[in-house]
């Protein structure tokens, strides 16, 4: 089942991936850090939400993805019209404050 999700005025969709999309070469493609030039702290994710939001496409719980699998994290898939997609990690809080709208999709999973 894909979940898509209407953010804000503008249409953005944020759809909920197979846990194998998240691999090594998407993982290597970027980061957070150095592609928005974001830490990966929750107060700069926060004050960021929107740049995350903008470019986001894509989530799956972290406990079961083949590469670096957390349990208690959201993997989120970017792309930024870059060649490759590329993903990071998400604490669960980070991920509701960025996307409170499938915020119940996330309960299941430990923060």
């Amino acid at each position: 089942m894909s979940v898509l999700t209407i953010i804000t005025s503008t249409v953005i969709y944020i759809e909920h991936f197979n846990e194998q999309s998240f691999d090594w070469l998407t993982w290597r493609s970027g980061s957070i850090l150095q592609i928005f030039k974001i830490p990966h702290r929750t107060h700069a994710i926060t004050d960021n939400s929107d740049l995350i939001r903008k470019y986001a496409i894509g989530w799956c719980n972290a406990t079961n993805i083949p590469c670096r699998p957390k349990h208690d994290r959201i993997a989120v898939m970017f792309n930024t019209g870059e060649i490759y997609n590329w993903w990071t990690h998400l604490t669960v809080k980070e991920f509701i404050i960025c996307f409170p709208e499938l915020k119940e999709y996330t309960e299941n999973i430990k923060n």
